[in-house]
C-alpha cells in the first residue's frame, strides 16, 4: 500500500491576533415595509473580532452628475455558520459595507473572508 500524499498549499490562517476590529453582521429584513420598501435589517453577529483592511483603494464613480466613492475591504473573521452574500456589516467605525463575497477558503470551517464594498464613506445615505 502506497503511504498518502502529504498536501502542502502554503495555506495560513489570519492570526487570531490580527483580528483588532469588532464588527455586526447584519440580516436583511425578512419582510418589507408596508410602503414597500426593505424592512430594517437585524443584528446576526455583534461584537465580532476581525482583521479589516482596504483591498482596493478608493474609486470615484461618476453617475449622471453624482460622484460616488467606492473602497473594497478585505475582512476576516472566525468562522461562523450561517453567514451569506446578502447580509452586511457594520465597519468598527460605524460605516455600512455590502457583503459582496463570503468563502470558506479551506473549507473546515475556521475563518471566513469576505470581501465587503463600501459606497461614500460607509454613511448611512450609502
Amino acid at each position: 500500500m502506497a503511504p498518502l500524499q502529504r498536501l502542502n498549499d502554503s495555506f495560513r490562517y489570519t492570526n487570531r491576533s490580527a483580528m483588532r476590529d469588532l464588527i455586526t453582521i447584519m440580516q436583511p429584513a425578512a419582510t418589507n415595509a408596508p410602503d414597500g420598501s426593505p424592512g430594517t435589517p437585524t443584528v446576526f453577529a455583534a461584537n465580532v473580532w476581525a482583521s479589516c483592511k482596504v483591498q482596493r483603494t478608493p474609486i470615484e464613480i461618476n453617475s449622471s452628475e453624482l460622484v460616488q466613492g467606492e473602497v473594497f475591504w478585505d475582512v476576516r473573521t472566525p468562522y461562523i455558520a450561517g453567514v451569506n452574500d446578502q447580509m452586511s456589516m457594520i465597519g468598527s467605525k460605524g460605516q455600512n459595507w455590502f457583503i459582496v463575497s463570503v468563502t470558506d477558503p479551506d473549507q473546515r470551517e475556521v475563518e471566513l473572508r469576505f470581501l465587503c464594498r463600501e459606497m461614500n464613506g460607509g454613511g448611512e445615505n450609502a
